[in-house]
């Protein structure tokens, strides 16, 4: 056993038989006006060299290894797209093309999209052809709507999340979720929105009950 001369603790040496216990007491030691002189032109030095050596390997590695930008891509209908895009197409595009059509399965065959405007004026995208058939029902039957601000909960894990419902009705007070079919965890992620705000009136309306709303 050995005693520290900075803290004065008994410590193990060990197999390399060191003279201070720690690190931080062996880098607190005092050195002398020479040793100190000696370190900083070798530190300096070093800082140096190490600098220029990593300033070339910058360099090298930008040159050997740097991508070419590639030219701009445009969609068949003009819009800019970028190179990377797997299908060369903008959403738009790749929406009504036959490999969407292939990749959204059969659930999605009659999957549209629409941009109109709620009763406030708000630009409002709908995203299926459920969603767009209530529109056209709440515009035929004149009932004011607007697009409905997001709501937060949060998981069975303690993560919060934002939902975002389909249409809110101001005469009714009321928040309408549009569904056509429960994916992965929707059915739980409803129950969880619901049950966490109590104070909404959300109302879930399936395929069945639209059908039957619109007439057809």
């Amino acid at each position: 056993m050995k005693i520290c001369p900075k803290c004065q603790n008994e410590f193990d040496p060990g197999k390399w038989n060191k003279a201070y216990c720690s690190r931080k007491c062996a880098n607190s030691r005092k050195f002398t006006d020479e040793t100190n002189s000696r370190r900083s032109l070798s530190n300096s030095k070093a800082i140096k060299q190490f600098t220029e050596e990593k300033r070339k390997q910058i360099i090298e590695k930008r040159i050997t290894s740097y991508r070419v930008t590639k030219p701009e891509s445009l969609c068949k209908c003009g819009i800019k797209i970028s190179p990377c895009n797997k299908y060369q197409m903008c959403w738009n595009c790749y929406i009504q093309s036959d490999v969407s059509s292939i990749a959204r399965g059969h659930h999605y065959k009659n999957y549209k999209r629409l941009r109109v405007v709620d009763s406030a004026g708000s630009s409002v995208l709908l995203m299926s052809s459920m969603e767009i058939a209530y529109y056209n029902f709440l515009i035929d039957n004149n009932v004011p709507w607007l697009r409905a601000k997001a709501i937060q909960y949060t998981d069975n894990v303690g993560e919060r999340h934002w939902y975002k419902p389909d249409f809110y009705l101001p005469n009714t007070n009321q928040i309408i979720e549009i569904k056509g079919h429960w994916w992965n965890n929707d059915k739980s992620k409803m129950q969880w929105v619901i049950e966490q705000n109590p104070e909404l009136d959300i109302k879930i309306i399936m395929k069945p009950e639209l059908t039957e709303l619109v007439g057809g």
